[in-house]
């Protein structure tokens, strides 16, 4: 029995492995074939009509160091409380 709950395990361990690349190539290759590029330095998509240089900056930081952010939600008698967070003073700023 043991046996067979392994082998039962296995297979969907390789099933979700092998539509996880599928998924991950299908979307590599659909951008790339679309044209589309991130371009992690300039990142000329922050550059709003109005857009300052300094929200442009603030939002480049937000971008490369969004991992160190920490959310949690709350559930309050009207709604939700949402709370973010970081150690990271650079990031707290922006």
């Amino acid at each position: 029995m043991k046996i067979l709950i392994l082998i039962i395990s296995m297979f969907f361990l390789v099933q979700n492995n092998s539509f996880a690349m599928k998924q991950h190539n299908y979307h590599k290759h659909n951008n790339e074939m679309n044209g589309h590029v991130h371009d992690e330095k300039n990142m000329p998509g922050l550059k709003g009509i109005d857009t300052t240089a300094k929200e442009e900056n603030d939002l480049k930081t937000i971008f490369k160091t969004h991992k160190e952010i920490i959310r949690s939600v709350v559930k309050i008698k009207n709604g939700i409380k949402t709370i973010t967070e970081s150690n990271n003073l650079k990031l707290r700023e922006a």
